[in-house]
């Protein structure tokens, strides 16, 4: 988690070199997968990172190989969240396109024998979510679409560990790294913060996913098309202080904070390489200011 990002740029030359013996085995395309995304991880921030995504996008349309290994794929689906930030509009529509019928019940082309893969199980379906959810540049319509399917979950006893988070990265009020002009609207986000804060949560890891949530829903950007009214973050943080959360978490409902390093590493899924910080249309590289490819 320390290496800083020009070590993890480096080790992704041997593996794009080697990338054709990930067929040899499941293990060897699960392993493949998964050091891939992490080296190149968030997919900005270093130079010529626009020619390293350009080199690893023929693999989603090469997909998984071993397509009867339910791990293979789970990797495959946090392999284009880890680097989402470095994709463009139409990646991200392209993997939509291939992820929706997997999670929307009914929706023509669900998994089958015909499509020569298994149906997705439990842990897989939550990364084809945590992975839709990563994607900024999607239109708003479609992640309103998103959000109000998981809204349903809501419902459930046993809430599923991606339902919550996803919520909050579909519904933020202000994008990682994407343009505001794919924010849902504020009514959808308070339409969800008000099924979120009406749903009795469980003590221990659902109260942080709600928290964190919550967070992002009700997140102030100075923007009063993107913010929530007055009255229901004001809900919001008597919520959290209820649930016994701190400033860190009341405080950017309140009035505008500048994320930090670490919470930008939570809604992304992953700890940022060293030395990086995202901006919304840029990124911050040891403190100064590069504009992504």
């Amino acid at each position: 988690d320390q290496w800083p990002i020009s070590t993890l740029r480096a080790l992704w030359e041997p593996l794009r070199a080697q990338a054709d013996q990930r067929l040899l085995s499941p293990r060897h395309e699960l392993r493949w997968f998964s050091l891939a995304g992490y080296c190149l991880r968030p997919g900005l921030g270093a130079p010529l990172d626009e020619a390293r995504i350009k080199a690893l996008w023929p693999v989603f349309h090469q997909s998984v190989k071993h397509s009867k290994e339910v791990q293979c794929w789970t990797e495959w689906w946090v392999l284009w969240r880890r680097v989402a930030a470095g994709l463009n509009r139409q990646h991200h529509d392209e993997i939509h396109r291939k992820a929706a019928p997997l999670i929307w019940p009914g929706k023509p082309g669900a998994p089958s024998k015909k499509l020569g893969r298994p149906k997705p199980e439990p842990h897989e379906c939550s990364e084809i979510w945590r992975c839709l959810a990563s994607l900024e540049r999607l239109a708003a319509p479609v992640k309103e679409s998103l959000g109000d399917l998981l809204i349903k979950e809501l419902k459930r006893p046993a809430l599923g560990q991606h339902v919550l988070w996803c919520l909050g990265r579909l519904g933020g009020r202000e994008p990682l790294y994407g343009p505001a002009n794919t924010v849902v609207a504020a009514e959808t986000a308070t339409r969800w913060t008000n099924a979120i804060l009406a749903r009795e949560v469980a003590a221990g890891r659902e109260t942080n996913d709600t928290l964190f949530a919550l967070g992002q829903l009700g997140r102030v950007t100075g923007d009063r098309v993107r913010d929530l009214d007055p009255a229901i973050r004001e809900a919001i943080i008597t919520w959290m202080t209820a649930h016994g959360a701190s400033r860190e978490w009341t405080d950017p409902v309140r009035a505008y904070q500048e994320r930090q390093v670490a919470e930008q590493g939570q809604a992304l899924g992953d700890v940022l390489p060293a030395g990086l910080r995202l901006r919304r249309g840029e990124v911050h590289v040891g403190g100064e200011p590069e504009r992504p490819g």
